[in-house]
């Protein structure tokens, strides 16, 4: 990526003085977030959306997900349930309000802020003498059209004034927002300073900068993104970070939106948060080194110190192993595309939490294990499982002598039952798992593929498990005799190509699972044909899943420039929605079963009617039922990951469902003037498509 496209100064704003010269000439200006060049240099997160025509498609499907919703009546339905339960006169005081709400809301051109956002948050430190007790700072950055930008502000203001003056009417003091002239900019602010003197430095506040209108919830933020706006001398922002840049310099432009986590800051302001904990602990309970030094016993409340302030280590160490992670996302036809990368700091190999993620293993040539005839899978490398069983002991065996104590104990429970969780469990599991399902001879099917180290391990392990079952099964059904009723059945099958596995029967779901060892994996699957049809797939005596016409199409395979694949999948969820629509459906038609062990009439009339309620849900399911499928393919190289992901979507005109028949309220409050659908905003695709309330 250029990232002279993604820093591309604003003739509106200004930010041009922030920048260098060189920057101007970028050809590629009209992709770049400018607003991210007003964010401090010191948040540790940010994200930009921005309105985009190509996901107009999006807004129609969720658009139609609330017209389905309006249309269930659920709405209604409780405010009527209020009524019935509310003291008197409260529904008509919460319906004012909603009104009154909706009114201004109404007073607001939501329109004018369709356009690129950027929302960024930092911690700020302790301050526990001054009665702070943690505080974020929350800042929205808007561009609105130069045309707009007063008209937008004005109205903006005077929402927030009327949400405020509502706020202040209910708690019995006035709330109102005071005009600031500061940097060449208006701000309209609420500081709880200026209600009490002893309050924090915490308020809100809307400032208007030329077209830059901007939200700051937290600390005095404002003086530094003004200083950004203006192009102050020694104003810094995080897009000037070389870690920022770093990021983006390795990913494609950000034409939808992006996300950026500095790691580097959040431990900063995390260290910086805990530096005024560890303060307060050893001033109220001891310092247990202090203590230790003067050759006196260390007493129990140090010693729990002690065990806190090692907490907090582990906390900021673990926080160190990463860098960065930043993402970007575009839209192509009717699927959105997006590309991460992870990054690990430089020295992570010396954090003692790298066994958790820097061991991630390749996966070998896994689209040759898939069917041709795959509908989805989820594959992974795994990670060394020694090294995170040896983290896990030296993280517990490093608090002290609890820790010590905690680890002879466990010690004495293997010894005692014979069972060592290293040799008999981490020494023979490989880590790397297969996941498919696929169609054979026009029926659905499934196996899971588990490596294995050792062989003739894994099968006395897994029959000594499976021994066990039968025991643990008359044990569950003296417990609950309901478990009768799942049929559960545990034999060696009888498929002679498989001698040694076992079939685990459940005759309620009508499904079995054959398992056992074999080629190098613990195996589970549907059948045994399901495993043949794969071991033939794998040997290339069948096609795989890359001669799929649908899947090279929509699914993300590594190409030549990936490198070593550590995690793939694919999901296919057309139908998925309208599944549990139906599920929802008949959890609503079991409904009076659920209800015959309540003798209170009115629990009992009130669980019958959310009961009615679930059932009227279903048809809003089913407008969601325009996702397509998903899929992902990260690589590792040694130090970063390096993901991309893309979902597909139906397109516009995909025949929608048939709505399902609405279930009617109760009798006993039908007779209610009918009301109509309260004011809303659409919240499709994301921040750039509010719609005007």
């Amino acid at each position: 990526m250029n990232i002279a496209s993604f820093l591309a100064p604003s003739r509106a704003t200004g930010l041009g003085l922030v920048l260098s010269a060189g920057l101007l000439a970028s050809p590629a200006a009209a992709q770049g977030f400018d607003l991210v060049s007003a964010v401090p240099s010191d948040y540790f997160m940010v994200t930009g959306d921005r309105s985009n025509p190509e996901r107009a498609f999006l807004d129609a499907h969720w658009s139609g997900v609330w017209d389905a919703l309006v249309d269930s009546g659920i709405g209604d339905d409780l405010m009527d349930l209020m009524a019935e339960q509310a003291e008197p006169g409260m529904l008509d005081m919460v319906m004012g309000t909603v009104e009154a709400c909706g009114e201004m809301c109404r007073g607001v051109n939501w329109d004018a802020l369709d356009g690129d956002v950027v929302y960024a948050q930092r911690l700020n430190p302790l301050d526990l003498t001054g009665g702070m007790v943690g505080t974020q700072d929350h800042l929205w950055l808007f561009e609105v059209a130069e045309d707009k930008a007063e008209a937008t502000f004005t109205e903006l203001a005077g929402f927030a004034n009327g949400m405020l003056g509502m706020v202040g009417g209910m708690a019995g003091f006035p709330l109102e927002l005071k005009r600031v002239e500061e940097g060449g900019a208006t701000s309209m602010v609420l500081e709880l300073s200026d209600l009490d003197p002893d309050a924090p430095d915490y308020g809100f506040g809307i400032t208007r900068h030329g077209s830059t209108i901007f939200l700051s919830i937290g600390n005095d933020m404002r003086g530094e993104v003004i200083a950004l706006l203006s192009g102050a001398e020694g104003a810094t922002s995080i897009a000037m970070s070389p870690r920022f840049q770093a990021a983006f310099a390795q990913l494609p432009a950000p034409e939808d939106g992006f996300s950026y986590v500095d790691m580097g800051n959040l431990h900063l302001q995390i260290a910086g948060m805990m530096g005024e904990v560890r303060g307060l602990i050893a001033a109220e309970m001891g310092d247990p080194e202090a203590e230790a030094a003067e050759g006196g016993m260390v007493s129990e409340e140090a010693m729990i110190a002690g065990m806190i302030n090692h907490a907090m280590d582990l906390v900021l160490e673990g926080l160190t192993l990463m860098e960065y992670k930043a993402t970007v996302s575009h839209t192509e036809g009717y699927s959105v595309h997006s590309n991460s990368i992870s990054v690990l700091s430089p020295n992570a190999k010396g954090n003692r939490f790298f066994p958790l993620l820097g061991t991630s293993r390749p996966v070998e040539d896994f689209t040759g294990k898939l069917p041709a005839t795959t509908t989805g899978y989820s594959v992974s490398g795994g990670m060394d499982m020694g090294g995170m069983y040896d983290f896990a002991l030296g993280l517990i065996g490093d608090f002290g002598p609890m820790g010590q104590m905690a680890l002879g104990q466990w010690e004495m429970i293997q010894e005692e039952s014979g069972f060592d969780l290293r040799k008999d469990v981490l020494g023979w599991i490989d880590g790397e798992t297969v996941s498919v399902d696929f169609e054979l001879d026009g029926q659905p099917q499934w196996v899971t593929r588990m490596a294995v180290k050792d062989e003739a391990m894994a099968a006395e392990k897994m029959g000594m498990v499976l021994g066990m079952a039968p025991m643990m099964l008359e044990m569950a059904l003296e417990e609950n005799p309901m478990v009768g009723m799942l049929g559960i059945s545990i034999d060696p099958t009888r498929d002679e190509r498989f001698e040694g596995f076992t079939e685990i029967g459940i005759a309620m779901a009508g499904q079995s699972i054959l398992c056992g060892v074999r080629d190098g994996a613990m195996v589970f699957a549907s059948s045994g044909d399901a495993i043949a049809h794969c071991q033939t797939v794998a040997s290339k005596g069948a096609d795989n899943i890359t001669t799929n016409e649908r899947m090279r199409a929509t699914a993300l395979f590594p190409g030549e420039s990936d490198g070593s694949v550590s995690a793939a999948s694919y999901t296919d969820h057309r139908g998925t929605a309208s599944a549990l629509a139906d599920g929802l459906q008949g959890i609503a038609m079991m409904g009076g079963m659920v209800t015959m062990a309540i003798e209170e009439p009115e629990a009992k009339a009130m669980v019958t009617e959310l009961m009615r309620m679930v059932g009227n849900f279903g048809p809003v399911l089913r407008a969601m039922d325009f996702y397509e499928s998903s899929s992902s393919l990260s690589t590792f190289d040694g130090r970063a990951w390096h993901t991309r992901s893309v979902t597909h979507y139906a397109g516009p005109n995909t025949p929608a469902p048939a709505p399902a028949a609405r279930t009617a309220r109760t009798p006993s409050v039908v007779g209610r003037p009918p009301r109509g659908p309260p004011p809303h905003p659409r919240l499709a695709g994301g921040l750039s498509s509010v719609d005007r309330w």
